[in-house]
């Protein structure tokens, strides 16, 4: 935040008087407040633990000097060094101006003096000799610490001070913390300022902004040194302006008398010559920190401008960016220059800014900063929230799955998720087919068969986009009759005859008879065109398409077999539109042994041993998996693997040596991959050196 300022009134013209000053008859003897060089620089240092700037800090060596150097050259009334002393005095409570001093000797006083020197100082800056700025501003420090001693406020004509020699031989340092406890001083407020405005007839003798603060400063000093007694001249309690509270000070010493034995050793705590620097040195101290920032108020009272210039991807929705951004960072000062430029996160500045800054941090950032002039007006801090978002939306799509294939005489639901981080989703939309869909939402596939796409798409905060699409298809679910419906093995001639039917509204009229197959036993058979026709009724009483297929490969296919079977009919229409149906075939051989045929063992219970292999999904297979049976009617190598619909391997089950008899695996529904395999009809086929056998499940149930 920028520092507190002084009150100020509106500006007033004054011209400068042309002091005359009287031929002194008396030359009283040169004497020196703290008669020890280091006092008064002391006091100077000190001040900037209380308040200081960084010019004032690259200077203070200059201002140290000048302080030194107000009791060895007068840079306003006289250079000969015999005078320099005589404006270091004043009676405030006699009025600001006093020509006479012993009713003879006419000089300037200390406040006549040092409001020359500071509106020097302050011009000097201005003009940019800031040697000689710095170098007056410390012969004022000088004369305002001067104000403090109980001599220089009663006039005392002194060779030689209790005060000042106790203070000068280095028995009391006040520090800065001293001077905050017992010589604060107060704001100086609006009326403050009035006040000394009306005293002086409405004209300030100089810059507004800079004498006011200066006359209170030496003002309430004096007075407060005027409390109490000097080695030539009592204390009082008068002040013309009521600005010092004596309230709670030490009721002694107030005369001159009381010096006589004073000092640290005195049994009479108020008769202590510390007293007197506990109110007086550590004011001077305070009262100096104060007119360091009153001077630099009157130069330089507004803090610096910085300027943020954001380097990268605009801002999309709500302030939200997709991507890593620098911050910039210039400032500039119309009066004193730029000190320095810092930032930091939220809430406070604390990195001094050398180069731009990087903030690649995904989420919301918060980028402070603020600059420092060279008189330490802070700028007020300032904070800008970025927030990156450099990853686009996930999107999720569990069903229907990719590449599945489902029946039109079943429930398609639509399962699928969206999520952003750290922005979230602005925008999403979900669509089947190019019409909208919910998440949810369930479809009876009765009239969907055909190819169908499923497409998310999700824009985030950033203006990053994804996308996710699904392909799937919906097979008509046909039925399939077959005839013979018994098929003697032996018998490998001929034709097996399939009946296709569609339910409403699919017309079999449209199935492109060379493209429809059946399939069992890990065979494809395709249908014989020529045979083929149209024309029969099927018992719902719906039209049905005959296909004919020849018997050999399916009996090869089965060879060993027996029990019953599903075989698949499946095909295409002319518009593209798939259909899928279920036959039912009984096969009979004299050889043919079912899994379930063995004689009982030496325990009692009933041993397998199958003539021929024999492969089957036991009941209950579902989405998570299957549990399959396999026969070996003798022990050696085998493979087992699993196959969909259009004879494309799904995954190997099982491989290796196994004994003779009935075995079991458990086939957890993912394919090779690791994925989890679609719904619908797989074939089982098991293979060993005695042949080949066939299965068929169905994963999901139809």
């Amino acid at each position: 935040m920028p520092r507190a300022r002084l009150a100020s009134v509106p500006q007033a013209q004054f011209v400068l008087p042309l002091i005359v000053v009287a031929v002194l008859l008396v030359l009283p003897p040169p004497v020196r407040a703290y008669d020890n060089d280091a006092t008064h620089q002391h006091l100077v240092n000190t001040a900037t633990e209380i308040f200081a700037f960084p010019d004032l800090m690259d200077n203070l060596p200059i201002v140290v000097f000048g302080a030194w150097c107000e009791d060895e050259t007068d840079h306003v009334y006289d250079t000969s060094g015999e005078w320099i002393t005589l404006p270091h005095f004043w009676i405030a409570d006699e009025g600001d101006e006093q020509i006479n001093w012993w009713g003879a000797y006419g000089y300037e006083n200390a406040w006549m003096k040092a409001r020359i020197m500071i509106v020097r100082s302050r011009d000097f800056y201005l003009a940019g000799n800031h040697f000689e700025a710095y170098h007056y501003l410390g012969h004022v420090c000088h004369l305002l610490a001067d104000m403090t001693v109980p001599a220089h406020a009663h006039y005392d004509e002194h060779s030689d001070d209790a005060y000042e020699n106790w203070m000068a031989s280095w028995h009391y340092h006040v520090s800065a913390g001293v001077a905050n406890l017992y010589g604060p001083v107060p704001p100086i407020t609006d009326e403050i300022i009035q006040q000394i405005m009306d005293a002086w007839g409405g004209v300030s003798p100089g810059p507004i902004d800079l004498l006011p603060p200066l006359y209170y400063l030496m003002y309430t000093a004096n007075q407060r040194a005027d409390y109490f007694a000097s080695d030539g001249d009592d204390g009082n309690l008068d002040t013309r302006y009521g600005w010092v509270d004596y309230t709670g000070w030490p009721s002694r010493p107030r005369t001159r008398d009381d010096l006589v034995d004073c000092d640290e050793n005195d049994t009479d705590v108020d008769g202590k010559l510390s007293n007197i620097a506990y109110k007086c040195a550590s004011y001077a101290v305070s009262a100096t920190a104060r007119l360091y920032e009153v001077w630099s108020d009157s130069i330089d009272p507004v803090p610096p401008e910085t300027h943020l210039v954001i380097a990268g991807p605009d801002s999309v929705h709500e302030g939200w960016r997709p991507g890593n951004v620098v911050m910039n960072l210039t400032a500039d000062d119309n009066y004193t220059g730029v000190h320095e430029t810092r930032h930091g996160g939220y809430q406070y500045a604390s990195v001094l800014y050398t180069e731009p800054v990087l903030i690649d941090h995904e989420g919301i950032t918060y980028f402070s900063y603020q600059s420092l002039d060279r008189f330490g007006n802070e700028e007020e801090l300032h904070q800008q929230m970025v927030k990156i978002d450099r990853t686009p939306p996930v999107l999720s799509i569990l069903s229907p799955v990719p590449d599945g294939h489902y029946l039109s005489s079943g429930v398609l639901t639509v399962d699928y998720e969206a999520d952003d981080e750290p922005s979230g989703l602005y925008g999403f939309t979900a669509t089947l087919d190019g019409q909208p869909v919910a998440d949810g939402q369930t479809f009876d596939m009765a009239l969907l068969a055909g190819f169908h796409t499923l497409v998310l798409t999700a824009e985030d905060k950033a203006g990053n986009t994804s996308s996710s699409s699904v392909d799937f298809s919906i097979k008509i679910d046909a039925t399939v009759r077959l005839q013979p419906e018994k098929l003697d093995l032996e018998s490998a001639g001929g034709v097996l005859t399939a009946f296709v039917g569609f339910p409403a509204p699919y017309s079999v009229n449209n199935i492109q008879v060379p493209a429809t197959i059946l399939s069992v036993g890990g065979v494809n058979v395709p249908a014989n065109p020529k045979l083929s026709e149209v024309g029969s009724v099927g018992v719902d009483g719906l039209p049905e398409r005959s296909f004919k297929f020849k018997r050999a490969p399916i009996c090869t296919a089965l060879a060993g077999q027996s029990g019953a079977f599903e075989p698949v009919v499946s095909g295409v229409l002319t518009n593209g539109t798939e259909f899928w149906g279920v036959g039912h075939l009984e096969i009979t051989a004299d050889d043919a042994v079912t899994l379930e045929t063995g004689d009982p063992g030496s325990d009692g219970a009933q041993v397998v041993v199958p003539t021929v292999l024999a492969v089957r999904a036991l009941a209950g297979a579902g989405v998570s998996g299957a549990l399959i049976e396999y026969a070996l009617p003798e022990a050696g190598e085998y493979s087992l693997r699993i196959y969909d619909v259009r004879g494309r391997l799904v995954t190997p089950l099982g491989n290796g040596q196994a004994a003779a008899g009935v075995h079991r695996l458990e086939w957890d529904g993912r394919d090779r991959s690791g994925a989890r395999a679609p719904l619908g009809v797989y074939f089982l086929r098991l293979e060993n050196r005695g042949g080949v056998a066939v299965g068929k499940m169905v994963v999901g149930g139809r």
